[in-house]
């Protein structure tokens, strides 16, 4: 790269870093004012987060605190593996850090995820060329997650979310750079994983230490190595359609699974699962007894006795496929552009169309058929979240402004609403599939995937679990697009992500003072 290269490669990186920085001290701002008003005695908290801290995170990093050297790990009153804890508890034990000062940690997580998010919309509409738009055009994507409930919330208190979707975020990013890198034989060498899957390894060691059910971002790391390995082509022939690429390129991941390189990914995994191991072992199942002992949240103030709720939840599936079908809806600016953009003239934009709608029907029908398959009535209190409360409206004895709703259930088993939204997320998904690079979207799929799985292997689904990973996914989908539309097909794309933002942060500011 020459001196000129040079100076436009950093010229064009600049706003981008801007971009990051500001989002992230704007967070940071406004999470100072709040914590501060809180701290004056004024009604800016939001119960269910404070409540968390209270009960659970806070009386545990006290506990640690008090006990190192030597904490006890065997047994504590959190559901989660103890690192954001521990962490906590060294600074409060070193410095007398008061909750205040703490809490500021939560914010600064909070803001890091922010800042990366950010950054991934920046770069990718520098990467496209698609900065004639305008930068905040690029950077709309990134603003759902800033204005969810729940990033916000944990934001505030301490609680260890932020923490680990800023790792899970990391964890991505570098699987997704790994696959999509276009020096495909130095990736393979052993010799250089170092700079892609030795960090992801270390990174996915510190977020299960932080929360164990995050061992689903190691088939991230796989696939990387995996997609990396295998080198697909990313500009097949448009002759050819989705599901005819889609399965060449699934041969082509099957011939490359004994690569070194994959077998290098993971091995280099290996000391996350043993760490997740450990504390299963250590404590006798998935979470600590003592937290086992009151998952039911009546147990806490002794109202009922102390049970435990085991199990899997499968609908939690349904509930992730219609998160994502509802929310790219606001996001369908983005992901259509890229689906129908194909080469100049007539013939060519009519078979993006039909591709296009071909895609989402299959994506659709299969998902259809999923959804159908799990209970999605209401069961509480092994469901909750707004989704889930307004879909149980249309079970029976719900009105709206006096006005009667009907009762859209089969066989009281499927519950209409979530289904049909479950198939707008598999018809979004469909289209996605094809619009995506693709090296990109096998990672992607296969952390949506994984990240499905692992919820729907424990019994609660709850929204509050959910929606951060669909918002977050969502951002890095919208940035391995193929972005070569015409810039006329973009143009009002922001205005979805701006209106979905508006909408989550209204319910967010709802919430205060509950």
């Amino acid at each position: 790269m020459n001196d000129v290269d040079s100076v436009r490669h950093v010229n064009a990186r600049r706003p981008m870093v801007l971009a990051a920085w500001a989002f992230a001290m704007a967070w940071l701002v406004l999470a100072g004012l709040i914590l501060l008003s809180d701290s004056s005695g004024s009604a800016f908290n939001v119960g269910r987060a404070k409540f968390d801290q209270d009960v659970f995170h806070l009386k545990v990093i006290t506990k640690f605190a008090q006990e190192l050297p030597t904490p006890g790990l065997r047994d504590y009153l959190s559901a989660t593996t103890p690192g954001y804890h521990l962490v906590l508890a060294a600074v409060k034990r070193l410095f007398g850090a008061p909750e205040l000062a703490l809490r500021l940690f939560a914010a600064l997580c909070t803001a890091g995820l922010v800042g990366v998010l950010v950054w991934v919309s920046a770069k990718a509409a520098n990467h496209h060329q698609q900065r004639s738009a305008g930068w905040w055009w690029a950077l709309t994507p990134a603003l759902p997650v800033l204005c969810s409930s729940y990033v916000v919330q944990s934001g505030m208190y301490l609680l260890p979310d932020n923490a680990a979707w800023l790792m899970v975020a990391l964890v991505m990013l570098l699987s997704l750079n790994l696959a999509r890198t276009a020096s495909v034989d130095e990736v393979c060498r052993p010799r250089r994983l170092d700079r892609w899957i030795v960090p992801s390894a270390l990174l996915l060691m510190a977020l299960v230490f932080t929360r164990q059910i995050h061992i689903w971002a190691a088939a991230v790391v796989w696939v990387g190595a995996l997609v990396a390995c295998a080198k697909l082509d990313q500009t097949p022939p448009w002759s050819a359609s989705s599901v005819a690429r889609t399965i060449e390129h699934a041969r082509a991941l099957l011939r490359a699974l004994t690569n070194r390189a994959v077998i290098c990914a993971v091995l280099a995994t290996a000391p996350a699962f043993a760490i997740v191991g450990g504390f299963v072992f250590l404590w006798g199942g998935l979470t600590p007894p003592t937290f086992r002992a009151s998952t039911n949240p009546g147990a806490i103030s002794g109202a009922v006795d102390a049970t435990t709720v085991t199990g899997t939840s499968p609908a939690t599936a349904v509930l992730v496929l219609a998160l994502v079908g509802l929310f790219g809806l606001f996001f369908a600016g983005y992901w259509l552009a890229s689906s129908l953009s194909q080469s100049p003239g007539t013939k060519d934009r009519n078979e993006a169309l039909i591709a296009t709608i071909k895609a989402g029907g299959l994506g659709g029908f299969i998902a259809g058929v999923l959804s159908a398959i799990p209970t999605t009535t209401w069961l509480s209190p092994s469901r909750k979240g707004a989704l889930w409360e307004i879909t149980r409206k249309f079970e029976g004895d719900s009105t709206l402004a006096g006005i009667r709703l009907p009762r859209l259930v089969v066989a009281d088993h499927v519950n209409l609403v979530m289904w049909l939204l479950a198939v707008v997320g598999g018809v979004v998904l469909g289209i996605c599939w094809r619009a995506a690079d693709a090296r990109a979207r096998w990672v992607l799929a296969a952390g949506l995937i994984a990240f499905t799985a692992a919820n729907c292997a424990q019994a609660l689904s709850w929204q509050r679990y959910l929606e951060p990973m669909v918002l977050l996914w969502w951002v890095l989908m919208i940035a391995s697009l193929r972005w070569d539309a015409p810039a006329r097909l973009w143009r009002w794309a922001w205005v979805g992500p701006v209106l979905l933002a508006g909408l989550l942060a209204t319910v967010t500011f709802g919430q205060f003072g509950t």
